[in-house]
């Protein structure tokens, strides 16, 4: 048994996102099975947007497909983003952004004691996302953060 989100309803074009599997126990004439799969929904395990969730059961060359009757709307996680940063060769300052997938990060910067104020933007479509810039020699200090994107 596979739990799956799918964005358009059509289980066969391979857009699916595998959310749970797990195994179904068989049923005989003097027993039926059953059993509970738990499924993560946030936007850690699949990207924001609108899915109908979809089971699929396989057995030998066979399976079969059950949508829910209703959608569903996962949000973007709010997962907070993590920096790293280092010095290239040629003075330029690298910032990696670490976050999820779908995410969307504003880099702030605040320069010697100034109001923070936003040098990019970037909707991140993997979980890390690298911006470089140049360090003029006037600054003394210069500070770095990622926020999320309001909505």
């Amino acid at each position: 048994v596979q739990v799956l989100a799918d964005p358009d309803a059509n289980p066969l074009n391979g857009n699916e996102v595998l959310l749970e599997a797990g195994v179904a126990s068989g049923t005989t004439v003097a027993q039926v099975g059953y059993g509970t799969i738990d499924v993560p929904l946030d936007g850690a395990v699949i990207p924001a947007g609108n899915y109908r969730l979809l089971v699929q059961m396989t057995a030998a060359d066979h399976s079969r497909f059950f949508y829910a009757p209703q959608s569903i709307q996962v949000g973007t996680s709010t997962q907070p983003f993590t920096l790293d940063v280092s010095m290239s060769t040629n003075s330029m300052v690298v910032l990696g952004v670490n976050g999820l997938a779908g995410q969307t990060a504003v880099l702030e910067m605040a320069v010697d004691g100034l109001p923070w104020l936003p040098v990019a933007t970037n909707t991140l479509t993997s979980a890390r996302w690298e911006w470089a810039e140049p360090i003029a020699e006037e600054f003394t200090l210069a500070l770095f953060r990622a926020v999320l994107a309001g909505p």
